[in-house]
């Protein structure tokens, strides 16, 4: 009786073994889990044609998968692991790449998003090379994000995910990232990133930064190389509530033209506190520029955007003309903006220079209100120009 039980189970270990060898190292297993998988996981899944073998090298054309209000679909995805890896509890994937990746999502704007689940993987999972190439983001029905590849290689183990390489590239625009992410709590991070851009066909961008901290406390440091150096270091506040962020720019002298065509051949270098949320920016400091009609001028602003209008608080210049100040609003929201602005000179002549002024004024003050504010600058300064004596 032991002997026929000895033997029993013996055979149906083999069998087990058996069945498992055809399941993991054949086709026809691969075959018969695709055909089983849509039955397994939420939402709707479908696999177009499947090749090769659970145990690798395998291939999948055509995976669609719907879940909710996101759409994923793939045109081919191939994958080569290890599967001896897995007595030491590691998911090993030597090769995963995919082409023709388009995510589609209806998402939610109903409030802000609720804390962040901690996320502890079975396994530990190494990636030392995957790649994606082909994709299309179209998130709430805007116009879709286009990738033209990714590369990434990273390893996760419980809730650490540490990212070796991150390479992203789009039309005219490459990013580059590595770092780690914890997967629990307020999710802390360290990122180093580095970007580069075709600006126009004449202009490249490049840059650096670094962002480090979780979710209730950002800390960011950027440095740009072109097409200007400047520096930003700041933070933002409740990326999981109601968004807020600060921060120091400062950018050496360029020529806004270089920039970008239209504008006018002046420089410009800025020194500034800046602050916000998603719906307001307000910028304080100082500015630095030279313009040839005037030269050298140095300024003190405080200007605020909110609700498409903007508040300068202050702006006060300083140049070999003289000086000037100016406060008040500029209202956006209509077809033609409209301001109503509050300016006043001390010690103003034109020429800048040495020699005989064609213009002088002690002091003098002008406001403006109305929409068609350029037009209206330029007529009153002409009347000053030509009349002071009777109203200076």
């Amino acid at each position: 009786m032991t002997r026929w039980v000895a033997w029993s189970l013996l055979a149906v270990m083999l069998l087990v073994m058996a069945l498992s060898g055809v399941l993991v190292f054949t086709e026809a297993g691969l075959q018969w889990v695709a055909r089983e998988l849509p039955r397994w996981v939420p939402g709707q899944l479908t696999l177009g044609q499947a090749r090769g073998r659970l145990s690798g090298p395998l291939e999948f054309e055509n995976l669609r998968y719907e879940y909710g209000d996101v759409l994923v679909v793939v045109e081919h995805i191939a994958l080569d692991w290890s599967p001896q890896h897995l007595l030491r509890e590691v998911l090993h994937v030597d090769v995963l790449a995919a082409r023709g990746v388009h995510v589609r999502t209806a998402g939610n704007s109903a409030g802000a998003p609720g804390a962040l689940p901690a996320v502890v993987l079975p396994l530990a999972v190494e990636l030392p090379s995957a790649s994606i190439e082909d994709i299309s983001l179209d998130l709430d029905g805007d116009e879709p994000l286009r990738l033209d590849r990714i590369d990434i290689a990273a390893a996760a183990r419980g809730s650490n995910l540490n990212v070796d390489r991150l390479d992203i590239r789009a039309p005219n625009v490459s990013l580059q990232a590595s770092g780690d992410l914890e997967a629990r709590d307020r999710y802390p991070l360290s990122v180093v990133l580095g970007w580069q851009a075709v600006l126009a066909p004449e202009m490249r961008g490049a840059g650096r930064g670094e962002l480090r901290g979780d979710l209730d406390t950002l800390q960011i440091k950027h440095r740009s190389s072109a097409p200007l150096i400047s520096e930003f270091e700041g933070s933002i506040s409740g990326l999981m509530a109601v968004l807020s962020w600060q921060g120091h720019l400062r950018t050496s002298p360029v020529r806004l033209n270089v920039l970008l065509g239209d504008l006018p051949a002046w420089t410009l270098g800025v020194d500034l506190d800046l602050s916000g949320s998603l719906d307001s920016v307000r910028g304080a400091g100082s500015v630095l520029a030279e313009l040839p009609e005037i030269g050298p001028l140095a300024g003190e602003v405080d200007v605020t955007y909110e609700a498409n209008t903007v508040r300068v608080a202050r702006l006060d210049a300083v140049s070999d003309v003289g000086r000037a100040q100016v406060t008040g609003t500029i209202d956006l929201a209509a077809d033609h903006p409209t301001a109503a602005m509050v300016g006043q000179w001390q010690n103003a002549r034109w020429p800048a220079g040495e020699g005989d002024a064609q213009f002088r004024s002690s002091r003098g003050r002008i406001e403006l209100s109305g929409a068609r504010v350029g037009a209206r600058v330029l007529r009153v300064e002409r009347r000053r120009a030509i009349g002071l004596a009777p109203w200076l």
